[in-house]
């Protein structure tokens, strides 16, 4: 896991890129779902070419400056943080 940058130390929401380490990976951002922390697909479920994941993990940070991105290599494309995946 590799924090690639910090954002605002209480208000920041988490974005992760999981790199499946065969060219594709995931974009997910944090969001709440009734009093739930759930884990959102920006790109839908499907995996993405990594060059164009990276690219959607890098413009959420354009849009928020309080973000905090994360990037996770997991074969298996699991998020690692507490949460569901869900698609809202």
């Amino acid at each position: 896991m590799i924090v690639r940058k910090r954002g605002h130390e209480t208000q920041g929401a988490i974005v992760l890129k999981i790199d499946r380490c065969d060219g594709t990976a995931q974009v997910l951002a944090q969001a709440r779902m009734d009093d739930e922390i759930v884990w959102n697909p920006i790109n839908g479920n499907a995996t993405l070419p990594e060059a164009e994941a990276e690219k959607i993990f890098l413009r959420q940070a354009e849009i928020d400056p309080d973000l905090w991105l994360v990037e996770i290599e997991d074969k298996q494309g699991r998020p690692w943080f507490p949460g569901r995946v869900v698609k809202l």
